[in-house]
Order: structure tokens, then C-alpha cells, then sequence
């Protein structure tokens, strides 16, 4: 009988010996070993450089010639309502035409030239047209020259003041250095300076901005944020993302650096993600950092939302960028989403929603961008002109000229290489490692069912056998 206990006692121990060594491995496996792998992984990928053969690596391989499936989506606003804007000062009634994408051509006939011009999409957007507005000022301002001096200037060549909304048309003459991520792999991508190939863009001043692009950063009441260059562009992000943090990110197109916040969990394409977007506080010019985005020159120049009297900035979720586009250009979210009342009731036929948000969906291991969707509105910054009689009366404000949605999304391949070589691999781990947990969890129960069998009932028998 003493015999059988032991034999008893040893497959127990056995059993607890091998039970405790799998639920070991393998949580040791799956909570250390394999994240490491992956981080070590992740952290060599991510360096922007050559391989040893003089090519480029992977990574920057996908960084300079990125797979995204892009869309540039854009909705024009067609005023209702020119004469009574003009003559009794109403509030503007439009609709939305669009979308007009990058593959598609809108064409419209110039029916007359009234100040609120009717343009083909093609000229407000790419091709440009001369406004009739800029240059009557600028000859009205010199034939006053020539009447007070009585010296002769020629009047205005206009083209210098031709208008369009998207010159580069998907291209750039600025040249971007950024950091390689060798020696810091989550500032891979991070814009370091950039400088313009022509003269038709101004170079950053080292790692700020153009303070021409913001004069306000540099009134005595400001700290300088607004000239912080700061962040990628966009393309990808930082590996192990956190929701409490803070992504910073370079806009050229608002030519300023804007940070994103987290907002919810999302999947796209069975890809899980991060979804973070641009906060309303971004507009906000009662937020100490924001007031260097209050042009000191704008307001006394057109006037518009003097509210209080003198003030510098415009209401909330405006932004002036007359400073970097040589106009009166103000950019807004679509249907002036999230700005101050003061703005959303001067087309009191817009509806904004959540679809005007721009988001921005990041897979948080790899910093993999899985979809955004950049959408701002595209405003010109109108105040009344006493002297003008076209001016005198019309209600003054931002007046809406187009919206855009530029969207992204990873194609397949991307897809297919996240599953392969991150999800894949993981899933496999995961599930080998905790079944061996469950099997060396399920022989340890074993074993102390054994242990029970023989410390009560081989050994209850043994002291009746005696």
C-alpha cells in the first residue's frame, strides 16, 4: 500500500512539476517574451535610412512612395442671394455643389462681374482667377495718389492679385528635413526645418516657423507657440501610442503645427485602432498658447469681428493664415463646425455635424495610419468698405467659398502586411502560450486531485488494512 502512495504521490508531483513549468513558459512567453520581440521589432523597422546595400530600407521605402488609397474631395458654395448680400446686408444662402475630385472637371460660364463673382471650379481651385475686389482697392488707392500729389502712378497690373485655393495641386516646392528616428525611433519623421526650392514659399527659421506667417507670436503678452514646428506630416506616427497622449502634427495647408487628441477605439478593415482628432480648443483664442494665431495687422485691415472693439483675434474655430497665403483667406472645420455662435449664424442655413470632424485612424503598435480625413473649410475674410459703394452696406464676416474632405485609407497590401507580420504572428503566440497555461493549469489541478486521493483515501485504506 505504501508502495501505491508513492507511485501516487510521484505522477502528482510529476504532474504539478510540468503544469507549473507551462503556465510559467507560458505566461513568461506571452507577457514578456514575445512584446519584446516585437518592440525590438518595431524599433529597428522604424528608422528612416538605407540598407546595407545603398536601398532603401522598407520603411522608407513606404514612407517615400506611400500605398494609400487618396481621395482630394472638394464642395463649392453657390451664393443664392448676391443682391440682397450686397444691398440690404442679409445673411448668405447658398448651396453646395460637389463633390468635385481630382478626376473630375466642373465647368461653369462667367455670367457677369459683380464683386461675388460666379468662377468655374477649375479657377477657384487651381487655375486662379484675378479678383476684381483686390485690384479696384488698389487702383482707388492711387488714383487718390495721383489726385493729392498730382504726379502720375500707372494704375494696378492685376496679376499679381489672381486668386486660387489650391496652387500646388498635389505638389510642393518645399524641401522637408526630417529626423532618420536612429537615435530616437518616436521622432521618426518629425520634421526638423524645411526651406523652399523657389521663391514661391518662405523657409522655416531653424525648428519655428515663418514669423511672418505669424506676427502675433511675437507681441510681448504671447509665449511664441504659434511658430512651433513640431511633429510628422501626417504619414505615419509614433509606435506604442498611449490615448492619454498628444499627437503633433505639421498641417502645411493651415501652416501651422496642430495637436490631436484621442477620441474612441475603432476597427478598420479588421485592423484595430486609435481614432484621434483635431480638438475644438485648437481655435480657441482663450487658450494662452493660441493667442499667437491673432494677427495683429488682420482686423485693422478688414475689420471683420472687431468683437470687443480692438481686438486681434477672430471668434472661436477661425483661423487666420492671411500671413502664409498672401490673402484674405480664413480657415474654418466644414459649416463652421464647433466655432463660436458669433460664426455659425452668419449662414444660418448651415448644418455642421461629427461628419465635418477631421479624424485620424492609427493603429497604436506600428503607428500605422489605417484612414483619416482631413476636412477644413475654405472662408474670405469680407468687412464693408464706406467709401465703396458695392461695400458700404454688405454684412461683414468670413463668406464660405469651398469645403474639402482629403481623405485616406491603407490599401490591401498594407492591410495584409500588418496581418502577416504583426497580427498573425501575435495571434499564434497568443493562443499556443495560453492553451499551454490552461493545459499546465489543468495539470495542476490535476495533481492536487491526486495529492487529495492520496493523503485521504490510499491512506484511510492503509489504517483499516493495519
Amino acid at each position: 500500500m505504501r508502495k501505491r502512495q508513492c507511485i501516487c504521490g510521484g505522477i502528482s508531483g510529476g504532474l504539478f512539476l510540468v503544469g507549473a513549468g507551462l503556465v510559467t513558459a507560458g505566461l513568461v512567453v506571452v507577457l514578456k517574451v514575445f512584446p519584446d520581440i516585437v518592440n525590438k521589432t518595431v524599433k529597428s523597422q522604424k528608422v528612416l535610412g538605407l540598407n546595407s546595400d545603398g536601398t532603401l530600407n522598407d520603411f522608407t521605402k513606404s514612407w517615400a512612395t506611400p500605398s494609400y488609397i487618396s481621395t482630394m474631395q472638394y464642395w463649392a458654395f453657390d451664393y443664392k442671394n448676391t443682391i440682397g448680400i450686397l444691398n440690404r446686408a442679409i445673411y448668405p444662402d447658398m448651396d453646395e455643389k460637389g463633390p468635385y475630385s481630382y478626376d473630375l472637371h466642373g465647368y461653369c460660364t462667367t455670367l457677369s462681374q459683380l464683386h461675388l463673382q460666379f468662377q468655374t471650379v477649375d479657377e477657384l481651385l487651381f487655375t486662379g482667377y484675378v479678383s476684381p475686389l483686390i485690384t479696384k482697392l488698389a487702383d482707388r488707392v492711387i488714383n487718390i495718389v495721383n489726385t493729392l500729389i498730382g504726379t502720375k502712378f500707372p494704375l494696378v497690373d492685376p496679376s499679381p492679385f489672381t486668386v486660387a485655393l489650391n496652387t500646388e495641386n498635389g505638389t510642393t516646392d518645399t524641401l522637408y528635413t526630417v529626423d532618420s528616428g536612429k537615435l530616437d525611433y518616436s521622432r521618426a519623421g518629425y520634421i526638423l526645418y524645411f526651406n523652399n526650392m523657389t521663391n514661391a514659399s518662405i523657409p522655416s527659421q531653424g525648428n519655428k516657423l515663418p514669423s511672418q506667417w505669424w506676427p502675433g507670436a511675437e507681441t510681448p503678452s504671447c509665449n511664441g507657440y504659434a511658430l512651433t514646428l513640431e511633429g510628422t506630416n501626417g504619414d505615419f506616427f509614433k509606435s506604442f501610442l498611449e490615448k492619454d497622449e498628444k499627437l503633433p502634427i505639421y498641417i502645411s495647408d493651415i501652416c501651422r503645427t496642430a495637436e490631436l487628441k484621442f477620441e474612441k477605439e475603432v476597427t478598420v478593415n479588421d485592423i484595430h485602432g486609435y481614432r484621434f482628432l483635431m480638438p475644438s480648443d485648437e481655435f480657441d483664442y482663450s487658450i494662452t498658447d493660441n493667442c499667437g494665431f491673432c494677427n495683429p495687422n488682420t482686423l485693422s485691415q478688414y475689420g471683420a469681428y472687431d468683437l470687443p472693439v480692438n481686438s486681434t483675434c477672430l471668434p472661436s474655430g477661425l483661423l487666420d493664415i492671411s500671413g502664409c497665403q498672401n490673402s484674405p483667406i480664413i480657415i474654418s472645420k466644414p459649416h463652421f463646425y464647433q466655432a463660436s455662435n458669433i460664426v455659425k449664424q452668419f449662414v444660418p442655413r448651415f448644418k455642421s455635424s461629427y461628419d465635418d470632424e477631421t479624424t485620424l485612424d492609427i493603429e497604436p503598435l506600428t503607428g500605422t495610419v489605417l484612414s483619416a480625413n482631413k476636412r477644413l473649410q475654405i472662408n474670405m475674410l469680407v468687412n464693408q468698405f464706406p467709401t465703396i459703394g458695392a461695400y458700404s452696406v454688405i454684412r461683414p464676416g468670413a463668406y464660405p467659398l469651398v469645403w474639402l474632405n482629403e481623405s485616406f485609407i491603407m490599401d490591401n497590401g498594407t492591410r495584409d502586411d500588418l496581418q502577416s507580420s504583426i497580427f498573425n504572428p501575435e495571434r499564434i503566440v497568443k493562443i499556443a502560450c495560453w492553451s499551454a497555461v490552461g493545459v499546465g493549469g489543468a495539470l495542476i489541478i490535476l495533481s492536487a486531485v491526486l495529492c487529495l486521493v492520496n493523503v485521504f483515501y490510499l491512506g484511510s485504506k492503509e489504517e483499516k488494512d493495519e
